[in-house]
């Protein structure tokens, strides 16, 4: 939402009914709000996407406030465990890159290059919010809450966001046993990791789970 985009046609707020679209500490707003207020600036189509949306939502497309468009099949059933990964354009499991960072047309590496700050939004803690099981593709979940267990990499262990239930790295897959794993997506961790690779000289901040880098600051 913060993004300098240009001509956006549309944005779509996947999960509206999700409260963490709420931030409450530092700088406070509700991002399902401010994603349709830009839509609305812009001149863009907002969707709100959710199999159980909020009941302010329902009761606005009931009163025809949104146009409400149901889809009550799944829109494919092909299996989720392709023969490879991808993330972000990259084949995750030949060379375990998947963030792309892009750089300004002149070939340089813009503010952090001049010795300024930038900031990262990114609501996702952790190393990779998904872990899955490369033999049976079952992903591993929390037993009290049944949401996926997000991999931590300076732990060593994966979390439960919602309730803190802990599984240890060394535990093997609840189905069929198997030891490794495949982590999938983004979290700050890795966001972190990437960025000192790519700018070894910058400073990196914790900033209420963003990461603020910078160089020279």
């Amino acid at each position: 939402m913060f993004a300098p985009l240009e001509n956006i046609g549309l944005i779509v707020i996947d999960e509206e009914h999700d409260t963490s679209y709420k931030q409450d500490e530092g700088l406070t707003y509700h991002a399902k709000a401010l994603a349709m207020e830009r839509a609305l600036v812009e001149g863009s189509v907002s969707v709100l996407g959710s199999a159980t949306p909020s009941l302010e939502s329902y009761e606005a497309a009931s009163r025809g406030v949104y146009e409400l468009l149901e889809l009550p099949t799944r829109a494919t059933s092909h299996d989720i465990r392709p023969s490879r990964w991808w993330i972000f354009g990259k084949n995750f499991r030949s060379t375990g890159k998947g963030i792309v960072f892009c750089r300004t047309p002149g070939g340089d590496r813009g503010d952090v290059g001049a010795g300024e700050q930038t900031v990262l939004f990114l609501n996702r803690r952790g190393f990779a919010p998904l872990v899955l099981c490369p033999k049976c593709g079952e992903s591993l979940r929390c037993p009290d809450c049944s949401v996926t267990l997000t991999y931590h990499k300076e732990l060593k262990k994966h979390l439960c966001h919602y309730c803190d239930y802990t599984a240890e790295l060394t535990e093997a897959c609840p189905k069929c046993g198997e030891m490794k794993f495949i982590f999938l997506g983004v979290g700050t961790e890795r966001v972190e990791q990437e960025l000192g690779f790519h700018f070894p000289d910058a400073r990196l901040v914790d900033w209420i789970g963003t990461r603020l880098w910078a160089r020279g600051t």
